[in-house]
């Protein structure tokens, strides 16, 4: 694919065949991301349309994308276009020494002449010419003749349109010299090797900006580990990576690469996390501990159980996320594919309005002027500048994003963040550490407490809540052992309920446990701490009988201050919502500077609680990380989740920050913005660039001030144009850094 234009036939071509459900093709990544339906539609057919409509289709399968040399981009390659260029300069610079340095330097002419004809030289030329064209531009020529034909012109169509008019134009003049006045008698052959050899420059460049800017999904594919150390019957053994399943074994020695996904068993050591969390420094794993596939195992070995492998892993996860994210396109490149059919078709009535306007103003002396400047303007604004203008400044922001720890779902939810004016802020795991412990306790029967607490420690078992994670390391802190909880439901927001040794247990708020027909015990109420500074209230029920309270107090980020006073600079207000207790919601608010919060939130609350705001008119994005963020985080207008969060949350977001840096959330505002500046910097540019240079390559300025393009000169301004577009979207990707976050960024 060569231009937008490629791009939205092959989008149309596969849209109309009955069972296609979706269809998203990728001109930077020369990708295409196709949905169907299988009763009614085959593979085989979609690769059949495709190549009708003249492209070359490689399926591209996650075994093949996991084998991909470390060298190689995902989706291109710059050594054909390399190829192809240095083949055309055997055309292209003899030509320009023979051709056009005669009209600089008179001897060299004198020279010539000495060893043949002109006419000689000029068949020479022509053959020279069209070799360039059927060689190395063959697949140029032929491609934009067949859109041609078919009412689908391309940028191929353009510079096929532009080198035959030069040809037939410059062999009419070898060939039928008598019939054209003196001063027209000139050839132009080298216009057509020129134009094919600077196109396929233009091209060669463009692939190496283009594997620059997928440098992070490249790094991602590298980390795949390709085989595992295993345990089982048969011993340690090492097998392929696709044979590993959950509950396996794995042993990873001292600096190896962690192959999957899972819990770690035995050992500790300090694992790098940083390609895939963002973490600059290593992180210490032991028994109990997750651990991501694909990170580099420092001085430790570990024993690990395998929780996922393969395309089930997170490092898969991130890597489909971003080739997802990377082929995928904002609204506002849905906006320019639309207009470039059009500007192509706009283009050839402009050139043959220049055509023929020169023909009225000079006659038949003026044919062959009007010829050239017909192919100028045909050559100076073919629309590859405008087709790369979105999608290379997305795939270099949704690297860049990759590389600072910031997961994009799709282009359109980077769009979106980059206007956004709101941000709600969950509590628990997101201002707050997510990591509560239980700071203080009270029960009606001390001598009971342990049994009672193994029993909640059964239920939360069950649960992902943070809460949760909190009882059970206070129950094994007293080492206690806790039976299989039955029946266990939870209500996001309210608590959870189940059956542990024939007894009901039920762990909550007040409200909850009511609901539960827990009856109070009114000594345990007599004592009940009057202070607010022991943290979330968690009761526990047994039996129908309150018979325990524990606090369980959570510490602030150290970073949330900062993060919310950086979203008040950038123009967003922040709010909180929060599940809690009043008391221990304002203590967050107060300390962080977030001014608007709501307590008792339920996860219905919090989504109406968007939709309003949303009404108002505002922009708002949701951050959280647990199953009761759910509703919001869908309902908000961009819904982003810390990676460390639920699988629940993590589905149902646009965003993920990786890791538990808050931080990134404003870093990925930022570089949302950057990156939406960056597309409407390149859009102008290549806009701007063709409403200024269609003019001069017309000859409407020769009259007045005696400025014009030649047709080389239009090629060799189509290609600055484009590597403008490409070089503007790599420096996002090279140069652009977070403000006051370069700690973030890794070399």
């Amino acid at each position: 694919m060569t231009c937008a234009a490629c791009s939205a036939r092959i989008e149309r071509v596969v849209a109309r065949m009955p069972g296609v459900q979706s269809v998203a093709v990728s001109l930077a990544g020369e990708q295409a991301t196709i949905e169907w339906n299988e009763s009614q539609l085959d593979w085989d057919s979609i690769s059949e349309v495709i190549s009708k409509a003249g492209y070359g289709v490689v399926e591209k399968t996650n075994a093949t994308a996991t084998a991909l040399p470390a060298d190689q981009p995902t989706g291109f390659s710059h050594s054909a276009p390399l190829q192809r260029f240095v083949g055309s300069l055997l055309f292209s610079l003899p030509l320009l020494v023979f051709s056009m340095l005669p009209m600089f330097w008179e001897s060299w002419m004198q020279q010539m002449m000495r060893w043949m004809p002109m006419r000689s030289w000029e068949i020479g030329f022509a053959v020279l010419a069209l070799g360039a064209m059927l060689l190395p531009g063959r697949s140029m020529m032929v491609t934009g003749l067949r859109h041609l034909l078919r009412n689908e012109p391309d940028m191929n169509s353009l510079i096929a349109l532009g080198c035959l008019a030069s040809l037939l134009l410059s062999c009419w003049v070898t060939f039928f010299p008598s019939g054209l006045p003196e001063q027209t008698r000139h050839t132009y052959y080298e216009t057509p090797a020129m134009l094919i050899s600077l196109t396929l420059l233009g091209r060669w460049l463009e692939s190496m900006a283009k594997q620059a800017t997928g440098k992070s999904l490249q790094g991602l594919l590298r980390l795949q580990a390709t085989e595992g150390r295993i345990v089982d019957a048969a011993g340690e053994r090492l097998v392929p990576i696709g044979q590993i399943v959950p509950g396996t074994l794995v042993i990873v020695r001292p600096g190896e690469r962690i192959p999957v996904d899972g819990k770690v068993e035995q050992g500790k050591s300090e694992v790098d996390e940083s390609l895939v969390t963002g973490e600059s420094m290593p992180v210490v794993r032991a028994t109990g501990d997750g651990v991501i596939g694909g990170t580099r195992n420092g001085t430790g070995a570990l024993a690990i159980r395998t929780l996922a492998s393969g395309e089930a892993a997170m490092l898969s996860r991130i890597r489909q996320w971003i080739e997802h994210a990377q082929s995928s396109k904002p609204p506002i490149q849905r906006l320019t594919d639309g207009i470039v059919p059009w500007f192509v078709h706009g283009i050839l009535v402009l050139a043959a309005i220049t055509f023929i306007a020169w023909m009225v103003m000079q006659g038949w002396d003026g044919w062959i002027e009007g010829a050239i400047h017909a192919i100028a303007v045909l050559v100076v604004a073919c629309p590859c500048a405008l087709g790369l203008a979105t999608p290379t400044s997305l795939v270099a922001g949704i690297g860049k994003g990759a590389q600072l720890g910031v997961l994009f779902r799709d282009g359109a939810a980077l769009e979106s963040l980059s206007r956004i004016d709101s941000v709600g802020l969950d509590k628990t795991g997101t201002l707050t550490e997510g990591k509560p412990v239980v700071s203080s306790w009270q029960a009606s029967d001390r001598e009971a407490m342990e049994r009672w607490l193994g029993s909640a420690a059964a239920i939360e078992q069950r649960s992902e809540h943070p809460l949760a994670i909190a009882v059970l390391d206070f129950a094994r802190k007293h080492n206690l052992r806790w039976s299989d909880a039955q029946g266990v439901q939870a209500i996001p927001g309210k608590g959870i309920a189940g059956t542990v040794d024939g007894q009901s247990v039920a762990l909550g708020s007040r409200e909850y446990l009511e609901s539960m027909g827990c009856k109070w015990d009114a000594q345990l109420e007599g004592k009940r701490p009057t202070s607010d500074e022991l943290g979330t209230e968690l009761l526990i029920g047994i039996g129908g009988k309150h018979v325990a309270t524990l606090w369980i107090d959570d510490a602030i980020r150290p970073e949330s201050a900062a993060v919310v006073q950086r979203l008040k600079s950038a123009g967003i207000e922040p709010s909180l919502l929060s599940g809690d207790r009043e008391v221990a919601v304002e203590r967050v608010a107060a300390a962080t500077g977030i001014r608007v919060y709501r307590w008792q939130c339920s996860p219905k609350d919090k989504a109406i609680w968007i939709r309003e705001r949303q009404q108002a008119g505002n922009r708002l994005a949701f951050v959280g990380d647990g199953l009761n963020d759910g509703p919001a985080l869908t309902q908000a207008d961009v819904g982003i989740a810390m990676g460390k969060g639920t699988d629940l949350a993590i589905d149902t977001s646009d965003v993920v920050l990786m890791g538990s840096d808050l931080a990134r959330l404003p870093v990925a505002i930022e570089l949302s913005r950057a990156t939406m500046a960056n597309i409407r910097m390149n859009l102008v540019w290549a806009f701007g660039y063709n409403l200024l240079l269609i003019p001069l390559a017309s000859g409407l300025l020769k009259p007045l001030f005696g400025w014009q393009l030649t047709p080389v000169q239009a090629g060799i301004a189509m290609t600055v144009s484009s590597l403008a577009v490409v070089f503007n979207a790599l420096g996002l990707r090279l140069w652009w850094n977070p403000k006051n976050r370069s700690d973030l960024v890794r070399s």
